[in-house]
């Protein structure tokens, strides 16, 4: 069975990883990268563990830290760059405006220009569990900007939208598996080039905490919560984590 090779990687976690270097130095060095979560998260939380009918007393259960994407960053977009106007890059979703700038720092880790991977069978998957930017539209009282419909407001967008810039020409799926979805896309980009549907695969994912659905999904289920405090990406990691990645592999 022919290997499969790494060529790429890219990443953008919290508290400043923004490489596969700096992230492998972060887990060398066990480093506790959490932040304090502000109030409006807690309150969202609060919020989450009412409607679960959970026990409101079970302080245990609200995550006081997180390793979370700041603001600026996600407010932070070259739309000049990506050849989109300003109006278009609002009505954008930001993880899918993240996924793009992600996209550019993999082809920069892999030696690639965008010219050399454009119209290449160069299959995408993408895992994503949350979706901030279809419910903040979809809780505004006035929804009929032609911008946001529909490919702004679907999740399957975060694939679709990163082969249709680049000109990506294999397959592309977006998939929401919870927990398991980035390792889902590791199992189809590998079958893809096996099989000869692709020459080269992207797969990734994305996930942010920012809004009551996804804290609220996750008190349910009580995945994420504990009155314990661990380090980014350790086994028993607890708390609400914000992230993209993408990596870039291909038959050796």
């Amino acid at each position: 069975m022919e290997p499969i090779a790494v060529i790429g990687i890219s990443c953008e976690f919290g508290d400043g990883i923004h490489s596969g270097h700096s992230l492998w130095d972060t887990l060398k060095s066990n480093a506790d990268i959490s932040s304090e979560m502000i109030s409006d998260q807690i309150k969202l939380q609060t919020s989450s563990l009412n409607l679960s009918n959970s026990d409101l007393n079970r302080t245990n259960m609200i995550g006081k830290h997180g390793y979370l994407l700041d603001n600026e960053l996600l407010n932070r977009f070259d739309a000049n760059f990506f050849g989109v106007s300003a109006l278009q890059a609002q009505k954008i979703d930001v993880e899918d405006r993240l996924l793009l700038e992600k996209f550019v720092h993999l082809l920069e880790d892999a030696d690639y220009t965008i010219n050399r991977i454009a119209g290449t069978k160069t299959a995408v998957f993408i895992g994503q569990h949350s979706n901030k930017h279809e419910s903040t539209i979809i809780n505004q009282s006035n929804c009929t900007d032609t911008h946001l419909l529909p490919s702004s407001l679907s999740k399957c967008s975060a694939s679709v939208r990163l082969a249709y810039h680049f000109d990506l020409r294999g397959p592309n799926f977006t998939i929401d598996t919870t927990r398991s979805s980035s390792l889902e896309t590791v199992v189809l980009a590998v079958e893809a080039l096996r099989i000869g549907d692709a020459d080269y695969a992207v797969i990734g994912g994305t996930n942010i905490f920012q809004i009551s659905e996804n804290f609220l999904y996750d008190t349910c289920i009580q995945s994420e919560l504990s009155n314990t405090r661990r380090n980014f990406c350790c086994t028993e990691k607890s708390g609400y984590e914000d992230g993209k990645s993408h990596v870039l592999i291909c038959n050796l």
